[in-house]
């Protein structure tokens, strides 16, 4: 059983942001969620759209703010990124029954990542990957990712490497 693992990792522009995200949707696996915290501004939505553009999803990326969910179908592959935007929910206290999230972590071919992932109920338990952008002066990132299912998706994901280590 693998342990809780942490990587860190540096941003300093968008196109670095995106290449983050690239890196580590290169070694995703479905079934998968990622969970994105940051604050207004962080680059959560970049983060997707650089995943979304190393799966060759050619669609406009957009925040699903006020529709909580979009989806789009990875070309030539069965598999279906579920793209959800809680920040409404702190108004609903967490209340995600109806906005299809349970189905979505259900699809066994599914990558569920989720923006605002601070609004999830308490009870949330699934594996997850869980991604904190912490912004930095200058337009500085730095991604801090915790997994909390397997350290395999951490390796070589072709970004700069600031630091490793086991919780």
């Amino acid at each position: 059983m693998d342990s809780t693992s942490y990587r860190e990792f540096r941003s300093a522009t968008e196109a670095e942001t995106k290449d983050i995200a690239k890196g580590f949707a290169k070694k995703c696996k479905t079934p998968c969620v990622i969970l994105l915290k940051g604050e207004l501004g962080a680059g959560k939505t970049t983060f997707v759209r650089g995943f979304a553009e190393e799966l060759n999803i050619s669609e406009n990326i957009a925040s699903p703010s006020y529709t909580y969910l979009r989806t789009y179908q990875v070309p030539d592959k069965e598999i279906t990124l579920y793209h959800f935007d809680l920040y409404l929910l702190s108004e609903k206290k967490g209340d995600t029954s109806s906005i299809f999230l349970d189905e979505a972590l259900e699809d066994p071919n599914g990558i569920v990542i989720i923006e605002w992932a601070e609004y999830l109920p308490k009870s949330f338990s699934a594996p997850c990957t869980e991604v904190r952008i912490l912004v930095k002066g200058g337009g500085r990132r730095i991604f801090e990712f915790l997994n909390f299912s397997n350290k395999s998706q951490f390796r070589n994901l072709g970004a700069t490497e600031v630091q490793i280590r086991n919780s």
